[in-house]
């Protein structure tokens, strides 16, 4: 690239100093086509909230996007024990679709299929929801950014996959319940929102029945 490309908008994104340093020092990890695909994800989200000029004003309508955004945590990778995944790779995609989910309202299947379509939380009216749902948006990025560490370090040692499950190998107890305790938190947080909003909470783990 020329020096002019290189300082130019289309080849800038913003990051913290630790991001900036993990993203520089670890190419293979963090390839440019990676990069682009969290700068417009990023940018996405951002025009959203920018052309955002009219906001719902009734309770009703927070509490409809409260119930859309818990469809999006009512699934395995918010359900199970880290230990008990059937694919990381799945997990980790789980994770990321929702951050867009709640970002854009767009739910998605993992093959790309549009489930559910909402709004994402800046049309929240209510202040003290969307600086809960900021939050959890900063830990469910956190459990992203920890799991390719962990993949990167060898913590966790991805295998095949074989009819529909992948073989792995977490090297690392703590980190598998570093996992479990965060997403924990993360539906403790929703679901006092969910309260509030009168709709049923979810917990994790799920419950098992036992026949």
């Amino acid at each position: 690239m020329s020096e002019e490309d290189r300082k130019s908008i289309e080849n800038g994104i913003w990051l913290c100093q630790n991001c900036g340093k993990l993203v520089d020092n670890d190419e293979k990890a963090y390839p440019s086509d990676l990069l682009q695909q969290w700068k417009d994800l990023s940018e996405r989200a951002a025009l959203l909230e920018i052309e955002t000029n009219k906001t719902p004003s009734s309770s009703e309508n927070d509490a409809s996007l409260i119930k859309f955004y818990s469809q999006c945590f009512d699934r395995p990778a918010f359900q199970d024990p880290f230990h008990q995944e059937g694919s990381m790779e799945a997990f980790d995609k789980a994770i990321e679709d929702t951050i867009t989910a709640i970002n854009t309202g767009t739910l998605r299947a993992r093959d790309g299929a549009v489930l559910s379509q909402s709004k994402g939380k800046s049309y929240l009216t209510r202040a003290a929801w969307r600086e809960k749902m900021d939050v959890i948006i900063d830990l469910l990025r956190a459990i992203r950014e920890r799991y390719s560490l962990a993949v990167h370090d060898g913590s966790i040692h991805l295998g095949q996959e074989y009819q529909g499950r992948q073989f792995y190998c977490i090297n690392d107890r703590e980190l598998s319940a570093w996992f479990d305790i965060t997403r924990c938190e993360i539906l403790r947080i929703f679901g006092d929102v969910c309260k509030e909003a009168d709709i049923k909470p979810l917990s994790f783990p799920r419950p098992r029945r036992f026949w």
